[in-house]
């Protein structure tokens, strides 16, 4: 029985040298080695069962060399000879290999299908290392490929998104945004998928370049928006910016972020084009510098803005139009702008539904409680003018000048026709008494804390 068993063995063993001998490519040694295992398995099967521990002891020596052999074998041959017999016709061939360039992008796409699992790995490669330039043939591979190439192709297109900056990567997001919107099935739902992994790559990486850049993204509890703190995560661009304009692009791949703050030096037309890229922008400060008509521009643009502040920063009558075309649909805030109250008003009247504060800059640095007959002092900003001047929280207003205070909104009114630098005199009532005590103030400049 054994005898036999090791004559049949010896057979197999000639017949693979031969086929060796005549053709040295994966295609034929693949079927070569199944039928050899599997004529060994049939053989053992029809020994039946006895001393068949022996047996699978010789079987077992008689498969590790089989595949030790076919393992020298194939170490001795380029893995381009095995793939040079399934280059379908009319497709360039390299003595390099796989991973040769001569071939074209189009090749690549049409490997991205193939039944062998290494080809469809060299083509993924080779696509993710033509970057930019494969963009295109990817994003049509997804139209119009099976299942595997679907998702391979958007595989790389998300590597080649990912592994540069926003402006290099020839449009891989608004490629797969518009398959997202375009294609049907599991080519819409693949691209989709592939644009949120960007935006989550892409939010991770701004995060650091901006940071590197000066620019900071942090939560601000007390945002104040029209006089009135609110919690916002904040875009903050000021003079610890290094003013890298590189850094800026990574703005509109911030997620999470509604409000930014932008102080001169950085009050450009340039900084400000990419701030109103930052897809959930709801509020927006500039503070100080001179805000030309080209700065103005790109704020007509954003698709929606809750509230806008200028603090400090110079406007001048002629850019009231300007103003006009910014989408605010909350509120408007001039703040020692140097618009006169004149044309605040007129814009107030062609937009009655938008709330406009039009202040001149002095900043007294109160708060009163809104809900009370009387103007009584809630809270004092810290370093403000009336802290300066010695004012107390539940110190009671009742005229500042010769406007009298009965609420909150009174006390603000008066304060907006004042300036910066101003002295005036505020009449108060202290410990709830009815004496009335003045106190001279000289009105500092809003700053945010």
């Amino acid at each position: 029985m054994f005898a036999k068993y090791d004559d049949q063995q010896s057979r197999c063993r000639r017949v693979w040298e031969s086929l060796v001998r005549q053709r040295p490519d994966r295609q034929l040694l693949r079927p070569s080695i199944t039928s050899t295992v599997n004529y060994f398995d049939r053989q053992f099967l029809r020994l039946g069962t006895l001393n068949r521990m022996k047996i699978f002891q010789q079987r077992s020596l008689a498969h590790a060399s089989f595949f030790l052999i076919a393992a020298a074998f194939f170490a001795t041959f380029d893995v381009s000879s095995a793939w040079a017999q399934e280059t379908p016709p009319g497709q360039p061939r390299s003595s390099s290999g796989a991973a040769s360039g001569e071939k074209s992008i189009e090749y690549w796409i049409t490997q991205l299908g193939s039944d062998q699992y290494l080809r469809r790995e060299s083509a993924s490669k080779n696509l993710v290392a033509a970057g930019p330039e494969a963009v295109n043939a990817l994003a049509q591979a997804i139209r119009s490929g099976d299942l595997e190439v679907v998702e391979r192709a958007a595989a790389a297109l998300v590597e080649i998104a990912i592994a540069r900056p926003p402006e290099q990567d020839g449009g891989v997001y608004d490629q797969l945004s518009t398959l997202a919107n375009q294609t049907a099935g599991r080519a819409s739902s693949v691209a989709l998928e592939a644009t949120r992994e960007i935006r989550s790559q892409r939010h991770a990486q701004a995060r650091t370049a901006l940071a590197k850049a000066g620019i900071e993204v942090k939560l601000l509890r007390d945002f104040v928006i029209n006089a009135t703190p609110h919690p916002r995560t904040v875009v903050d661009i000021d003079d610890h910016w290094n003013g890298d304009v590189a850094s800026l692009p990574w703005l509109a791949w911030l997620e999470g972020v509604d409000a930014a703050r932008v102080r001169d030096p950085a009050v450009t037309p340039e900084v400000l084009r990419f701030v109103a890229q930052i897809p959930g922008l709801r509020s927006l400060v500039i503070v100080d510098g001179a805000v030309d008509d080209d700065a103005l521009k790109p704020l007509t643009r954003i698709e929606r803005l809750d509230s806008l502040d200028f603090r400090y920063a110079k406007l001048s009558d002629r850019q009231i139009d300007l103003l006009a075309a910014i989408p605010i649909r909350g509120s408007l805030n001039l703040m020692g702008t140097g618009i006169s109250a004149a044309k605040a008003e007129e814009l107030q009247q062609q937009f009655p539904g938008l709330q406009i504060a039009h202040r001149k800059g002095g900043f007294l640095g109160v708060t009163c409680r809104d809900f009370l007959d009387r103007c009584e002092i809630n809270t004092i900003v810290p370093n403000g003018a009336a802290e300066a001047a010695g004012l107390l929280p539940n110190d009671v207003i009742v005229q500042i000048g010769d406007a009298e205070i009965q609420r909150f909104r009174d006390l603000q009114v008066a304060i907006n026709e004042l300036n910066q630098g101003d002295e005036v005199q505020v009449h108060y009532r202290r410990g709830g008494g009815e004496e009335i005590q003045r106190v001279t103030v000289r009105l500092k400049r809003f700053e945010e804390k």
